[in-house]
């Protein structure tokens, strides 16, 4: 029925063709093959979590809260009016949360809510992501389709394009150091998945630097710098100048107001220090992100 080559995260597969009714059996195999890749986490193979079966209307909404909120926020339904919840998920492996809820945290930006139609009158649905505000959703109910997607944006965005200094420093590096033109080496790009940058391993007090550059457009809203997982010494520069520090620290996370007049290239950069042997790592953990309120 499915061949699955995503490792850890969850899947649905669509049964109904195939499946017997009534009173005959049903027998459903699977084969799982650990040995083309290594995991980050742990080793080891398996369903790990329960397995469920769905029973759904022909017609129902599969509606996917795509954003890049933090990991720790949560995306739902705050209402729903001629509709039910069937179930919410985001794909995290080692999540905890209620299967049938009306809310569920994002993983790497994102959560599902499968929601069915209760009759033909249109689904209201209210959903928000995080500190975005509440969108009203309406779906009209149409009998020919099987199912009906919405995808909600919301106002927060992970500050991709993030590069990394190829060698770390002995002593504080000049924060507007700034790497030739030509030179494709010096910094290489970066993403911050979850665990400590292996540059750091092995080097105790020395100085990692980050580099962004992003574009702000013009607008009078509040808006905020949030770095939710920072292990460390840091000190952050917004144009050159020092708009945050937090050299007492060894694991912390912070967020940087930014003027409300501020639009056009900003450059960013970071420098982290490496406490010492008794810190679990060093680096940027978490997707930095741009907040709009």
């Amino acid at each position: 029925m499915k061949c699955h080559n995503y490792t850890y995260n969850s899947f649905i597969i669509d049964m109904t063709d195939i499946a017997n009714f009534g009173t005959v059996p049903n027998t459903i195999a699977v084969f799982i093959d650990a040995r083309s890749w290594e995991g980050w986490w742990y080793e080891g193979a398996g369903i790990y979590r329960s397995v469920w079966l769905y029973k759904k209307s022909a017609v129902h909404m599969n509606i996917k809260l795509k954003g890049t909120c933090n990991h720790h926020d949560q995306a739902g339904a705050g209402g729903i009016k001629n509709g039910t919840i069937l179930g919410v998920g985001n794909g995290n492996p080692n999540s905890r949360e209620e299967d049938v809820a009306e809310n569920r945290q994002l993983f790497h930006g994102r959560a599902q809510l499968i929601v069915r139609n209760t009759g033909v009158e249109t689904v209201e649905i209210a959903v928000s992501c995080g500190i975005a505000d509440m969108v009203h959703v309406s779906i009209p109910v149409c009998e020919t389709a099987d199912s009906v997607p919405y995808i909600l944006p919301v106002q927060n965005q992970i500050l991709d394009g993030w590069k990394l200094y190829h060698k770390l420093f002995d002593e504080m590096p000049d924060a507007n150091l700034q790497a030739d033109v030509n030179d494709m080496n010096s910094f290489e790009p970066i993403s911050f998945q979850g665990t400590p940058q292996p540059l750091f391993e092995g080097h105790p007090h020395s100085y990692g630097m980050y580099q962004v550059t992003f574009l702000l457009p013009a607008q009078q809203r509040k808006r905020e710098i949030s770095f939710p997982h920072v292990m460390g010494a840091a000190w952050v520069y917004l144009n050159g100048k020092l708009v945050h520090d937090s050299s007492r620290d060894m694991e912390t996370r912070f967020v940087i107001p930014l003027p409300e007049n501020l639009s056009g290239t900003q450059e960013m950069t970071v420098i982290l220090q490496n406490k010492g042997e008794n810190l679990s790592g060093c680096g940027i953990i978490e997707p930095v992100r741009l907040n709009v309120k």
